[in-house]
């Protein structure tokens, strides 16, 4: 057996003297609280991201059919990431099928403000308190409340690892704590476990100079299983929107590709708006500690920004995990400030950063924002609260600071969302919401009105598509669906003569070798195209082409 460890250096095991700030968690907690409701309150008419509809389709397959598949006459896919998120969807969905999405922004919500409470708790061990206001008032983590996917949920994850891992708690207390977080973080974001696994290890090894064996085994173990058990189900350990984005081993096509390379600097810069006042912070206290967090967040974007395809990474989400990473290393240097020359420094750094970053358009303002559904005030706010919170962080107005960054953050809020809608929609109206702001899904509803929702069609965008033909078959053509599609194990041609869809939207126009390869293909000379401005034009095989037709005539 491995000997209990009761060893770590006295430096580490000091905690810093429990500041004044303490006092202020409550009220803290408590303004966050009312900044996610605005948030939810205010975004009630933004639907989530398309992918966010996959989990609810998947779920329904579960519920009524007991398998975990896109379409149920193929079998088990592991087209969701995250598996955790996709058995929180199922478990809304056992409670309601109508509001399923909006339940999803609540537990969303509520992750996000259970994050914020961990990371001020630990933050004040520390005597500090502004770091964990910067980067939860951040849109990168804001707006995770309404895209219905598991950032904020991986956010709480990573925040309580760091709390779990601080060096000023016992390193005796709760060891089996941490490897857990490690696989939970796994089954929620694996991405996000090139954050978790290192610092764990390495937290481990500087608190207690032992390497940290039964952590090891046990999250890699658990991991060893989890693979298997997919392997056994799925057909396929890993994901396979993993394999669709990892430049190594994409089947998109290079227009595609530079596509998404030009969307980096738009996405990146929305996290690195909320990252940069913490790594500011962070890296002056450059201890063994800080550098184990600095460095897994440097390597995390580098795999991010060197080895994927930034599809569907709107807000930042992609490179976003790190946040509550900075936060904790931000917050352990947050009470080093002990000059005017320090903090001067400090804000001089920023400024001249955020300079570097507006002249080289790495920055979210003027139509980058609108790209992302951000208003002006979202960067100006917040661009003010980390040069007004750096300047104030060593000081005894640290506490008003962050009580400041807050209340800016509501004001933004407040600015930025004008709903339209007064009550919580159901997933219907998400579902048209989101119809009717793309292209991409026109001819939808006509043809659902005509033929039903259990019939078979084609789409790159699926998500919508699942739900509003829930009953049906619904074909990936981007493969994130189907392995066969993904790896080209087939082609157009012989799919589509062999399904007969009843009808067949054309991929995004960012598809542009799979659009050649489908417009010139002998299937599709047996449809007509009934929708042709749209980035997905809709086509009718030739044999429902007059029913279609006078369906849509009748319809107002």
């Amino acid at each position: 057996m491995l000997a209990p460890r009761t060893t770590y250096t006295a430096r580490m095991k000091r905690a810093p003297t429990p500041s004044r700030l303490a006092g202020a968690q409550p009220w803290l907690i408590t303004g966050y609280g009312l900044l996610i409701a605005l948030v939810i309150r205010g975004g009630i008419d933004r639907p989530p991201y398309d992918d966010a509809y996959f989990f609810k389709r998947f779920a329904l397959n579960f519920l009524d059919h007991g398998v975990f598949a896109w379409n149920v006459a193929d079998g088990p896919v592991y087209g969701n990431t995250s598996q955790l998120l996709q058995l929180i969807v199922t478990a809304l969905s056992a409670l309601t099928r109508t509001h399923t999405l909006f339940a999803l922004r609540l537990v969303l919500g509520l992750s996000l403000v259970l994050g914020f409470a961990i990371a001020v708790r630990t933050a004040a061990r520390h005597g500090a308190v502004l770091a964990p206001s910067l980067g939860f008032c951040s849109p990168v983590m804001l707006l995770c409340a309404l895209s219905g996917m598991e950032t904020g949920l991986a956010f709480a994850l990573l925040a309580a690892l760091c709390a779990v891992l601080d060096p000023v708690r016992d390193p005796r207390a709760h060891w089996l704590v941490a490897p857990l977080l490690v696989v939970a973080i796994w089954l929620t974001r694996p991405d996000a476990t090139l954050l978790a696994a290192p610092i764990m290890l390495g937290l481990c090894w500087w608190r207690t100079r032992e390497l940290p064996l039964r952590e090891l085994l046990v999250s890699a173990g658990l991991i060893a299983l989890s693979l298997m058990a997919f392997r056994v189900y799925y057909g396929s350990a890993l994901p396979l929107p993993f394999y669709a984005k990892q430049r190594a081993f994409s089947p998109y096509d290079a227009h595609f590709v530079a596509l998404s390379a030009q969307s980096i600097r738009m996405r990146f810069s929305v996290f690195a708006w909320a990252a940069l006042p913490l790594a500011c912070l962070a890296l002056t206290r450059l201890d063994p500690v800080n550098l184990t967090l600095i460095a897994a967040v440097g390597c995390f974007e580098l795999y991010h920004l060197l080895g994927i395809i930034d599809v569907m990474g709107m807000h930042g989400r992609f490179y976003a995990p790190a946040l509550p990473i900075l936060i904790f290393a931000a917050s352990r240097a947050e009470r080093q400030h002990t000059s005017a020359r320090h903090t001067l420094g400090l804000v001089g750094i920023y400024a001249i950063s955020v300079t570097l970053l507006a002249s080289t358009h790495w920055w979210p303002i003027g139509p980058l924002a609108n790209d992302e559904n951000l208003t002006r005030a979202y960067y100006i706010l917040g661009t003010l609260a980390g040069a007004g919170a750096l300047c104030v962080a060593a000081t005894r107005f640290a506490n008003l600071g962050a009580a400041v960054v807050v209340a800016l953050a509501l004001l933004a809020t407040a600015v930025s969302f004008h709903p339209k809608l007064r009550t919580p929609p159901d997933d219907r109206s998400y579902l048209l919401l989101h119809e009717s702001r793309n292209t991409v899904y026109r001819g939808l509803e006509t043809l659902r009105a005509c033929f039903g929702d259990a019939i078979h069609v084609y789409h790159s965008e699926v998500g919508v598509v699942g739900l509003r033909f829930e009953h049906g078959r619904v074909t990936d053509l981007a493969g994130l669906m189907s392995p066969d599609w993904l790896f080209q194990r087939t082609t157009f041609d012989t799919a589509c003569l062999s399904d007969r869809p009843e009808a067949i939207f054309l991929p995004h126009r960012n598809y542009a070798e799979l659009n050649r390869e489908i417009q010139t293909s002998r299937c599709l000379r047996d449809y007509t195209r009934v929708i042709a401005e749209s980035s997905s034009p809709l086509h009718i095989r030739n044999d429902l082409l007059a029913r279609y037709q006078g369906c849509s005539a009748r319809m107002p």
